[in-house]
Formats: C-alpha cells, sequence, structure tokens
C-alpha cells in the first residue's frame, strides 16, 4: 500500500504493484481491501488523536456515513455520543464494516441516554471478519479473523510478520517534527 517512500499508493499504483502476487484476482473485492485498509489507517491515526486530547474532549461522536446508501445498523448510531472507554468502540466503530464510511469526532457533549445508547447498540450488526478490532487500540488494520490471516499456515504468518515488522521498523513518524520540535 507504501510506495518506497513510505508514501500511501493510489489504488491503481496498489493493483499495479500486487498483480506480481496476485495475477487472477477479482479487481473490485482489491478496491475494496484497499479502500477499507486507508479508512482504517485514517480512523486509527484520528482514534490515537482524539485519545492525546480526551481530558479536554472526553467523548466520541458518532458522524454520519457519507456513503450515498448507509446501512442501517450504522444509521442508528448517528450522532449518538459514547464516553471515549465505552466497551462497545472496542469493536465497533467506522469502518468495523467493508466499506463503511461513517467518521467520528472528539467532543465535549454529554454522552448520549443510556437507554437511547443501547437501543443504538442492540441494532449494530457485529463487525465484518477481520475488521473485528478498533485499529487505534489494536495497532493493526486487519484482526487475527481476516480470512488472509485466519486461514494461513503458521510459516505464512511468520513470513508475514517478519516482512510487516521490516517494513514498520523502516516507517517514519507520521508527523515528524524538525530539530526544534515543530512539526513539519
Amino acid at each position: 500500500m507504501w510506495d518506497e517512500k513510505g508514501k500511501p499508493r493510489s489504488f491503481s499504483k496498489f493493483k499495479e504493484a500486487s498483480e506480481s502476487v496476485i495475477s487472477q484476482y477479482n479487481t473490485n473485492w482489491l478496491e475494496t481491501e484497499y479502500s477499507t485498509a486507508m479508512i482504517r489507517a485514517n480512523f486509527a491515526q484520528q482514534w490515537r488523536e482524539i485519545e492525546r486530547n480526551v481530558d479536554i474532549f472526553p467523548n466520541i461522536i458518532w458522524l454520519p456515513s457519507t456513503s450515498v446508501n448507509p446501512r442501517s445498523q450504522h444509521v442508528a448510531l448517528y450522532n449518538k455520543v459514547f464516553a471515549f472507554d465505552d466497551p462497545f468502540l472496542k469493536s465497533n466503530y467506522p469502518g468495523s464494516l467493508w466499506g463503511c464510511k461513517c467518521s467520528i469526532s472528539s467532543t465535549s457533549e454529554s454522552v448520549t441516554d443510556g437507554e437511547k445508547i443501547k437501543a443504538s447498540k442492540r441494532s449494530t450488526s457485529k463487525a465484518s471478519k477481520g475488521l473485528d478490532q478498533n485499529p487505534g487500540t489494536s495497532g493493526a488494520l486487519f484482526s487475527g479473523t481476516h480470512p488472509y490471516v485466519a486461514d494461513c499456515t503458521k510459516k505464512e504468518k511468520k513470513s508475514v510478520g517478519q516482512w510487516c515488522s521490516k517494513r514498520i521498523s523502516e516507517q517514519k513518524p507520521l508527523n515528524p517534527k524538525n530539530k526544534n520540535g515543530e512539526k513539519h
């Protein structure tokens, strides 16, 4: 997903780079995985920013999807305010379903009435396989329940883990600072 300089590739460049690995692949699914990974990476970064400011803005508001046809499971959560540490957000958050385009924002607004939250939680579906961990807390775009992980051998898992560790150690910080400590 990233080029040799550590910058995100466009989908067309990602597809081109992945063709040598998976020459016969469903392009629509590949684009869904790419989009979901990018959404989840942005969500993880946003979550960490919210976490840094939780003393000022202790709660999270679930914002409506930008999708033309939003899922009813998430519509029930629109504009609901959750405590940052609400256990519900460990596996239910924007990006917990494939193609989800919902968002969150930090807020100092009061948590939504408990009964309304309970009704919203009951109406949501479980997270999709592979998307069942909050990437902001887990540090992973996809969880161990993703078929690529769940269905691979121990040797394959080890190989992927080593490759990922190497790539992570090569990455530059998201907000590098100059020698004066100021963000670029």
